[in-house]
């Protein structure tokens, strides 16, 4: 299976997840297309799958806000039916309101790649990562569950401080810190996460 997974190229075993909920700038989608848009700066990742998970409208929301993020889910829809940055992407819909906790593990449960990359609605991939290196890297070592993708270089903030470089077998260079992170990152990157949904 990993030579047949290998042949098809790395982004077979990775599914990128997006979940989003109703904000003001519905039914706008410029903000969600300049994240699809951004996969570009990384080789290979615009072919990966991709999932875009709706929750459900909070009760007290606003029947504005309610018909602006319908109308904010049926743009999607058909960005991914027809715009190339979106192509590969399924769309679901939480029937109730789940709260982010919740809506990202609904979407965890339609993703069938060993690999899944979170990102939200809202943020945009600044610089390219070696995102084939650090799969290998997760796959060689199952100790690594989780790689964030630090927004900041790695300073010691609140509870995420630094506990150590990691020094075993690795294609891309690691800190340990309360999650895996990728090392020496400059300001002004990514604020997302590569994981195994297990």
């Amino acid at each position: 299976a990993a030579r047949a997974a290998s042949a098809m190229g790395w982004w077979s075993n990775l599914t990128i997840v997006v979940p989003t909920s109703p904000v003001p700038s519905n039914p706008s989608t410029d903000t969600i297309r300049a994240v699809f848009a951004s996969f570009a700066l990384v080789k290979g990742l615009p072919r990966a799958r991709k999932l875009v998970q709706f929750d459900g409208p909070q009760r007290q929301l606003a029947p504005r806000r309610v018909q602006d993020y319908d109308a904010f889910e049926a743009r999607v829809r058909e960005l991914a039916s027809q715009h190339a940055d979106f192509a590969h992407t399924a769309i679901y819909r939480s029937r109730t309101f789940l709260f982010a906790a919740h809506n990202l593990a609904a979407a965890v449960r339609n993703v069938n790649t060993t690999f899944m990359l979170v990102l939200q609605h809202d943020f945009v991939l600044a610089r390219a990562f070696d995102a084939a290196g650090l799969l290998q890297t997760m796959r060689r070592n199952a100790a690594i569950k989780q790689v964030r993708l630090n927004v900041r270089a790695n300073i010691a903030k609140g509870f995420d401080g630094f506990i150590a470089n990691y020094s075993g077998d690795s294609s891309v260079p690691l800190t340990r810190t309360c999650g895996w992170c990728v090392r020496r990152v400059p300001r002004g990157g990514f604020r997302t996460s590569l994981a195994t949904p297990s």
